[in-house]
C-alpha cells in the first residue's frame, strides 16, 4: 500500500516511511484503498447484520430487504472493483470446494419445503461468499487481514459505546423475555445478543494476537485488553472456550514439526468438537444440579429433535435454510415439543446443515470451509509461520464455535464469513508447494556442475 493512503502516525506503527502527501493518489493506490474499504464494509455489515435485520425485518420468514439489498449493492461494487472484463474471469472465481458446496445448496432449492425462502436466503449466502473470494483474490493476504482488523476494531468501539451510552440496547437487562433472565447483565453491544458479541470479541483477539507484529505493541496490548474485557462481560462460554483453545493451538503451531502437525491438528480439531458437543449437550444437567435453573440451555432437547428429523431425511434434508423461520410448515413442530419449537436456530452448525442440505451438503460444506483450508495450511512447506498460526487459529475457532452455534453457510453470520475468509486465504494466498524445492534442486545441480568442471580442469593441469 502506498504511504499516502495512511496518516503518518499509522505509517510509523506499520514500519513504513512517511511519503510526500502532496502528491495525488495513483490509480493503484485508489484501487488498494477501495478494496480495503469494501472489505471493511462487508465485515461490518455482517457483524451488525442481526441489528439491521431486527430494525428492518419484515417478518421471521421474510427477512430484511434492506439487508439483502445492501449485500447485492456491495457485490456489484466488488465486481466493478475487480473488473473481470479487463483482467479475466479468474479474478472473480470461487475456489472449487466452495463452488461444489454452493452447487449442492442451489440444487437443494428444488426439494426445499419453502423454495421461495430458500432461494432468497441462498442468494444472500452466495453474494457474501462470492464477495469475500473476490476481495481476498484482489487484495491479497496482508491487506485483507488488516482490513479485518480495522473492521473488528470498529465493531469493538461501537459495542463499547453502545454499552456505555445506551445500556438498554448494549446489555441484556432481564427485560428481554425472548432471551431469558439468565442473560441479565451480559454485554451484547450493538450485535443484539451476547453470543454474537462474544464471538466478535474473540475474533478480534485472534486477529491482534497472531501475525500482527507490524502493529505497534502498545496498540496491540490495548486492543487485546479491551477485547478480553468485552468477551468476559458478554459471558459467552463458547467463545471464551474456543478462543482459549485456538490460541493454545496457534502458539503450538511453530513448535510442532510440519509432518507431525499434519496429523495432530486435524485430530485435535475432532477432539475439540467432540468435547464441545458432549459438554454442551449435557450442560443442562450440570446447570440443574449445580447452577441456577435459569441457566438451562436446552440444546440437548433441540438436538434430539434435529436428529430425529435427520434420521428420516438423511440424504436431501429440508432444503437450504428451509427448516427454521419458515412459519408453521417447519418440521420442528412435528419433531419437537415445547421449548424447541420456540427457537429459531439449532445451536449446532453441523446439525443445521445436516437437516437442511443432507449428508452430501454437510460433507461438502465442512470440507470446503474447514477441512480443505486447514489441510492446505498445515501441509504447505513454504508458508510463513505467523501466517499459518493465524489461519489455523481462525479455522479452529470457527470449527469449534459451530458446535454450539450455527454460522456455516448461514447467510451472513459473521463467524461463518470468517471461515470463508480463511478458506479464501488458503486458496489464493499460500506459496506454491514445491516451487522452492525445484529452485533449490536447480541451484544444487548448477553447483554440482561447477564443482565437476573445476575438478576436471584441476586434473588436466
Amino acid at each position: 500500500m502506498s504511504q499516502t493512503l495512511l496518516p503518518s502516525s499509522l505509517l510509523s506503527q506499520l514500519g513504513e516511511r512517511e511519503a510526500d502527501t502532496s502528491s495525488p493518489l495513483s490509480l493503484s493506490d485508489r484501487r488498494t484503498l477501495t478494496g480495503m474499504i469494501l472489505c471493511v464494509g462487508l465485515v461490518c455489515l455482517s457483524v451488525l447484520g442481526p441489528y439491521i435485520a431486527m430494525m428492518t425485518s419484515e417478518g421471521a420468514s421474510e427477512g430484511s430487504s434492506v439487508r439483502q439489498f445492501s449485500y447485492l449493492v456491495l457485490l456489484a461494487a466488488v465486481l466493478i472493483w475487480a473488473a473481470p472484463w479487463r483482467k479475466g474471469v479468474r479474478v472473480i472465481a470461487v475456489p472449487l470446494p466452495l463452488l461444489a458446496a454452493l452447487v449442492w445448496c442451489w440444487l437443494s432449492v428444488i426439494w426445499a419445503i419453502e423454495p421461495e425462502i430458500a432461494l432468497r436466503r441462498l442468494l444472500l449466502t452466495t453474494s457474501v461468499i462470492w464477495s469475500v473470494c473476490i476481495l481476498v483474490h484482489g487484495n491479497g493476504y496482508r491487506k485483507s487481514v488488516d482490513a479485518l482488523r480495522i473492521a473488528m476494531l470498529i465493531i469493538l468501539i461501537i459495542n463499547y459505546l453502545t454499552v456505555w451510552l445506551a445500556p438498554e440496547i448494549g446489555m441484556h437487562l432481564g427485560l428481554d423475555s425472548w432471551v431469558g433472565t439468565a442473560l441479565a447483565g451480559n454485554w451484547r453491544g450493538l450485535t443484539t445478543h451476547k453470543n454474537f458479541a462474544g464471538a466478535a470479541s474473540a475474533l478480534c483477539l485472534l486477529l491482534f494476537l497472531f501475525d500482527a507484529k507490524h502493529i505497534d505493541f502498545r496498540i496491540r496490548v490495548a486492543v487485546l485488553l479491551a477485547a478480553s474485557i468485552f468477551l468476559y462481560n458478554s459471558m459467552s462460554k463458547t467463545s471464551m472456550g474456543m478462543v482459549g483453545l485456538s490460541a493454545v493451538i496457534g502458539f503450538s503451531y511453530n513448535s510442532i514439526d510440519r509432518k507431525l502437525r499434519q496429523f495432530l491438528l486435524p485430530i485435535g480439531l475432532l477432539i475439540i468438537c467432540a468435547l464441545a458437543t458432549y459438554s454442551s449437550a449435557y450442560l443442562d444437567v450440570i446447570n440443574r444440579l449445580y447452577m441456577a435453573p435459569t441457566s438451562f440451555t436446552g440444546r440437548g432437547k433441540i438436538w434430539s429433535a434435529l436428529m430425529l428429523y435427520a434420521k428420516d431425511h438423511p440424504f436431501l434434508g429440508a432444503g437450504f435454510e428451509s427448516f427454521w423461520n419458515i412459519g408453521f410448515s417447519s418440521p420442528i413442530f412435528i419433531y419437537g415439543h415445547g421449548y424447541e419449537t420456540t427457537v429459531t436456530v439449532g445451536h449446532n452448525g453441523y446439525l443445521d446443515l445436516l437437516i437442511t442440505v443432507g449428508i452430501p451438503g454437510l460433507l461438502l460444506i465442512v470440507w470446503g470451509t474447514l477441512l480443505w483450508p486447514l489441510l492446505r495450511v498445515i501441509s504447505n512447506e513454504r508458508i510463513d509461520a505467523a501466517k499459518g498460526t493465524l489461519l489455523c487459529a481462525l479455522i479452529l475457532f470457527c470449527a469449534g464455535h459451530n458446535v454450539t452455534e450455527s454460522s456455516l453457510f448461514e447467510r451472513d453470520a459473521f463467524t461463518g464469513v470468517f471461515a470463508i475468509f480463511a478458506a479464501a486465504f488458503a486458496s489464493y494466498t499460500l506459496p506454491k508447494p514445491g516451487k522452492g524445492r525445484r529452485r533449490r534442486s536447480r541451484a544444487a545441480r548448477a553447483g554440482n556442475d561447477i564443482m565437476a568442471e573445476m575438478n576436471v580442469r584441476m586434473n588436466k593441469t
